[in-house]
């Protein structure tokens, strides 16, 4: 099949490239939701490490935010986990989206520079761990729509587009919102964070219903290039301790860049106070 016969055999939508993706009947709805319920991730540490480290005691302030990620980083995996094993996710979702909009706005209640360290610590661990995986949901959402669809390709495009904007957007409103209302900056994530994950329960979103990762089969395309390379279960066996090696050595360079940007935001936290007092 030639490329100009591939062409003509695509729908519409996918000749329309992106615009066509967005036309895409809850296509708008998946990337705002997906965008406005991932705010929070960056803007809770930026508020936080403002917030903690207003007296100048940047080691508190570091140590905080390196209990939120770190803690972030731990109960993630859990959560994916229960929200893919049965049904659909956003009405759990919703209820971890909600409880950490309580915890959220129990720290709010917190006067956070004066607080104690401990008493500090502890309130952050919990609020964390009870963090949404909305990034988790938003692209299994999206690969379970376009699973064998030609816009797939855009539709990871436009997601990692959206990754980006979450970054600048949430440091940026973290900083503002910091600075401007102090620790209503909270208050805020949790609502916001409310507000994305119930956009992604719209029908328009969910579409034929969600399909758990772990649950769903082979394509066709994936067993026929398994019989052509003559894959046996020793190779297959062999494949998939290669790949767990492959996995755990991505994961620390991975660990290692995310605390050197995180050692790097402290930084410029400090000088830009500095330059500035």
């Amino acid at each position: 099949m030639d490329s100009e016969e591939v062409v003509n055999n695509m729908s519409p939508a996918a000749r329309a490239g992106y615009q066509g993706y967005l036309r895409e009947r809850g296509v708008p709805t998946l990337v705002a939701a997906g965008l406005i319920g991932r705010v929070p991730d960056v803007l809770v540490p930026t508020a936080l490490l403002l917030l903690v480290s207003r007296n100048g005691d940047y080691l508190r302030g570091g140590t905080v935010v390196g209990v939120w990620s770190l803690t972030v980083a731990l109960v993630t995996p859990f959560w994916g986990r229960m929200l893919s094993r049965r049904g659909r996710p956003q009405p759990r979702l919703i209820v971890l989206a909600a409880a950490q909009g309580l915890a959220l706005t129990a720290l709010w209640a917190l006067n956070i520079p004066s607080a104690r360290t401990a008493v500090l610590i502890l309130a952050t661990a919990l609020t964390a761990a009870v963090a949404p995986p909305v990034t988790a949901v938003a692209r299994n959402l999206m690969n379970t729509r376009f699973r064998d669809s030609p816009l797939r390709a855009r539709a990871f495009a436009v997601e990692g587009a959206v990754s980006e904007i979450v970054v600048v957007a949430g440091t940026a409103a973290g900083a503002a919102l910091a600075s401007m209302t102090a620790t209503m900056a909270l208050v805020f994530a949790g609502g916001v964070r409310l507000i994305g994950v119930l956009a992604l329960a719209l029908p328009s979103v969910t579409g034929t219903g969600y399909v758990p990762q772990a649950s769903a089969a082979p394509s066709p395309d994936d067993l026929e290039r398994l019989t052509e390379a003559g894959a046996s279960a020793q190779g297959v066996t062999a494949a998939g301790r290669s790949g767990r090696s492959a996995v755990l050595v991505l994961l620390a360079a991975v660990g290692l860049l995310l605390a050197a940007t995180g050692a790097l935001e402290i930084g410029l936290v400090a000088l830009g106070v500095q330059l500035g007092g």
